[in-house]
């Protein structure tokens, strides 16, 4: 997982031509792979750095070692993941479901 530090990035994953598409942009604060880190499963799309960029990066076991070393800061950690991911899951099932009812294009 990372998360942006300084700098804006951009989410891409290529289309059935192959060609890149932006999913969205990512700017300080935002946060990329936490799925991957959790699933350890390949990244659902690449992170591209569009100006100088600092990131920091959170492994699954640096995470494994901050919830051992401190349980109370782990599970604070753990929280704001699962709220963030229990964000994006209701923003995507939206999207569907506008898709279904005959709205826009799902992104």
């Amino acid at each position: 997982m990372v998360i942006v530090i300084d700098g804006q990035c951009e989410i891409v994953r290529n289309d059935s031509s192959g060609l890149p598409r932006r999913l969205s942009l990512a700017g300080p604060g935002k946060t990329l792979g936490e799925m991957s880190m959790i699933d350890g499963e390949l990244r659902f799309a690449s992170c591209v750095a569009l100006e100088d960029t600092l990131i920091a990066v959170l492994d699954r076991d640096s995470l494994s070692r901050i919830i051992a070393d401190d349980p109370r800061l782990g599970i604070k950690i753990l929280l704001e993941l699962v709220l963030l991911l229990s964000q994006r899951l209701r923003a995507a099932s939206s999207k569907l479901v506008q898709h279904l009812d005959g709205g826009s294009e799902v992104a």
